[in-house]
């Protein structure tokens, strides 16, 4: 059970130690790994989530919920840019702060779409105020 020091390159946390049993290691990709997975997608855009994942060493369901990873329609794209010119990201602005102005100004957008429109995930956008149902 030694420990050796990972690559600076390495998305697996370069820079921090690692351990080289996998009894210890830890099951979850690090964020460096799930930015990573979106790398291959950029040169082979017909890359499944599953196919990212045994890439970068993460798990599928970690790499699913990501904009990178979600497929839409030509017609629902062309509606979500629409919507996102209409309402353009401010600078500075945090997606989540930005996914809130979007619903603002279009109060029957979905959290899924949101999160297409800037870049997060489906989980993270549904959890703000603006997109919870009362």
């Amino acid at each position: 059970m030694s420990e050796v020091p990972a690559e600076p390159g390495d998305p697996t946390g370069g820079g921090r130690k690692r351990r080289t049993t996998e009894k210890h290691a830890d099951p979850r990709p690090s964020r460096k790994q799930r930015l990573y997975a979106q790398r291959p997608l950029a040169l082979a855009p017909d890359l499944s989530a599953a196919n990212a994942s045994i890439i970068v060493g993460g798990s599928t369901g970690d790499l699913v919920d990501r904009a990178a990873f979600k497929t839409v329609s030509a017609q629902d794209q062309a509606r979500l840019d629409e919507i996102a010119r209409q309402t353009p990201r401010q600078s500075r602005q945090s997606k989540g702060a930005w996914a809130d102005s979007l619903k603002a100004a279009h109060p029957d957008l979905s959290a899924a779409d949101a999160a297409i429109i800037v870049g997060a995930s489906k989980k993270r956008i549904a959890r703000r105020a603006a997109f919870k149902v009362i």
